[in-house]
Formats: C-alpha cells, sequence, structure tokens
C-alpha cells in the first residue's frame, strides 16, 4: 500500500477518536429559571430579619467621622495627599484597631487616591475592616466624576463608518 494513504487513514481514524471521546458541553435547558432561586433568597432574608429582628441594610456601619479632630489635605496640596497616603498605609499594618482606623480616616476622606488603601482593607482578615472598607468603596461606584464635562466636549456622535466619509 501507498505509504500516503496509510498516513491519511491514521489521520482520519486520530480525528474520528478525537470527535468520540471529546467533551461535551452540558446544554442548559430554556426552562432553567432564576426567580425560584431569587424568591428562596427573599424568603431566607425575611426569615434572617425575623429571628434576630435587626433589618440587613441597617446592621451595616456607617462610616463615621474618624475618632479625633482629623483635618484632610486639601486636592491641591500634594505633599500633604502624599503624606496622608503613606502614613495611612503605616497605620494599615498595626492592629485590628489601627487598621479599622485607617480604613475609616481613607473612607472618610473620600479622594480616589484612598481607594488603593480600600482595596487593601477588603483583604483584611477581620471582618469589620472589610466591612468599613466595601462601605467605604460605596461612594466610588458608578460614574466617574466629571463625565458631564466629557460629554459636553463631544456633543455631536460620530458617524457609523468614518472610513467612508475621506
Amino acid at each position: 500500500m501507498n505509504p500516503s494513504v496509510l498516513g491519511g487513514g491514521a489521520a482520519l481514524l486520530v480525528a474520528l477518536a478525537w470527535l468520540i471521546t471529546r467533551r461535551r458541553p452540558v446544554a442548559v435547558l430554556r426552562s432553567t429559571d432564576a426567580s425560584a432561586v431569587a424568591a428562596l433568597n427573599r424568603a431566607q432574608i425575611t426569615q434572617v430579619q425575623e429571628l434576630t429582628g435587626v433589618d440587613p441594610e441597617e446592621a451595616l456601619p456607617s462610616i463615621a467621622e474618624p475618632s479625633e479632630d482629623f483635618a484632610f489635605p486639601a486636592a491641591s496640596d500634594a505633599r500633604g495627599r502624599a503624606a496622608l497616603v503613606q502614613a495611612l498605609s503605616l497605620q494599615l499594618q498595626g492592629t485590628t484597631p489601627e487598621r479599622l482606623e485607617a480604613i475609616t480616616r481613607a473612607a472618610g476622606w473620600g479622594d480616589r487616591v484612598a481607594l488603593p488603601l480600600l482595596q487593601r482593607g477588603l483583604r483584611d482578615v477581620d471582618p469589620e475592616v472589610v466591612l468599613a472598607a466595601s462601605t467605604g468603596m460605596a461612594r466610588f461606584r458608578g460614574r466617574t466624576p466629571g463625565h458631564e464635562a466629557v460629554a459636553k466636549t463631544n456633543p455631536m456622535p460620530l458617524p457609523r463608518n468614518a472610513a467612508a466619509l475621506t
């Protein structure tokens, strides 16, 4: 027999073996409805509320001002902002009350420079620090500041196919 026919036959057998043994994705049924899971979650939340008598939204701590009188640097004071970030990052290496105070200060500051500190707080071992960091990050969610100015600088939308206009 011709060696090319043998090679072609071997390639065909390998391809067939691969097609037969490969994993097929599990088909998601159209009847799968997540509303039942959501209803179960809501029912469990109401049971917890009835047993404990505490609303989960009210149980979250509010971001309070730092415990001592503390003045945050102005937005134009780059040196003061850098010093505050460095002091807070050093404080994040301390004990649990020190870390909680640092996260509270960073959240109370409300500057975007504090975001890395709050992200470090999300990975803390103490759940109170993690909760304070996640609550502090709430003000940074959503649209970025200044998005109105960007929209006003480009009032006309770009054409659908800019290359065809040249």
